[in-house]
């Protein structure tokens, strides 16, 4: 199903993996490269500090 506003994501907990013993920081940091990626590949917008209003029949809702 396509969603005319669009498709939209944060990041969490289970996507930072911080409960999980990486090797090294650089494993970690292409973990969260790995999930924005594919996220993006999704076409979802990912919202990273950041928000966006959206509007429908004359009201709003913000992100």
């Amino acid at each position: 199903m396509e969603v005319k506003e669009g498709v939209y994501s944060v990041m969490g907990n289970h996507d930072y993996g911080p409960y999980y013993r990486w090797k090294n920081k650089r494993e970690e940091i292409e973990n969260i490269q790995d999930v924005q990626r594919r996220e993006t590949r999704m076409g979802w917008k990912l919202l990273n500090n950041e928000s966006q209003i959206l509007y429908c029949k004359g009201d709003s809702i913000a992100l």
